[in-house]
């Protein structure tokens, strides 16, 4: 068998959720997904990295669309995705927007929240858009 050379190996670590602290973060792509996996119903799978943390995991946020069958959660989602274009200055009208506009848009001092998955118990960061403030665990 050959011995393969692979320098670092024995120390690397996988990426990992940072605190929850306020952090610059940017948009790296945005996908827009017909049918999602979780409602089967489209969304935008939006890729963000903390430029300052490159040992941090990816996130990842999604935009929902209003679909008309509760009005309540309509306005929710259309109030969600207004907040997060503004954050990051994605350019929109009462139209819509465009998806190429997001990659390389930046966000200052947003607050990140700790996502703890309650099966495999990892740990995920994720935008804190409704208060603002942070929550930690």
């Amino acid at each position: 068998m050959t011995r393969m050379h692979y320098a670092g190996i024995a120390d690397a670590t996988l990426p990992k959720a940072v605190p929850a602290e306020r952090y610059d973060i940017r948009i790296v792509s945005a996908v827009f997904n017909e049918k999602s996996k979780s409602s089967g119903k489209p969304n935008i799978a939006v890729e963000i990295e903390i430029p300052s943390q490159p040992l941090a995991s990816t996130m990842y946020h999604y935009l929902s669309f209003a679909d008309g069958e509760d009005a309540k959660r309509d306005a929710i989602k259309q109030g969600m995705t207004n907040k997060f274009m503004e954050i990051f200055s994605i350019p929109y009208d009462d139209e819509g927007f465009d998806t190429e506009d997001f990659p390389g848009c930046t966000a200052d001092n947003v607050p990140l929240l700790i996502d703890k998955d309650e099966v495999s118990g990892r740990e995920s960061n994720k935008i804190d858009l409704i208060t603002g403030k942070l929550k930690l665990l």
